[in-house]
């Protein structure tokens, strides 16, 4: 907390606490509204786990494109398509 600064000030001198969460989705599983509620929710989550929380934390959400994200050796598009027929 002493070697992270938010203006000027480390995270220690604001008393609270900061994180950063990535995640990633495959492109167009969620609306905005989704995805804003997941922001939302993790906030609040990581609050709940580590006290106040500084506003400076931040959550990242990755969107892939489904050809390029997958998982077993098949994208998620190709998955997608299996589940289909």
């Amino acid at each position: 907390a002493s070697d992270w600064f938010i203006g000027n000030r480390t995270l220690a001198e604001h008393r609270k606490a900061t994180f950063f969460v990535e995640t990633r989705v495959t492109r167009g599983t969620n609306v905005k509204t989704e995805l804003a509620a997941y922001l939302r929710e993790t906030f609040r989550s990581m609050e709940a786990l580590l006290g106040p929380v500084h506003a400076e934390s931040y959550i990242h959400v990755h969107e892939a494109e489904g050809d390029a994200y997958g998982y077993g050796g098949l994208s998620q598009d190709a998955r997608w398509v299996r589940s289909s027929t």
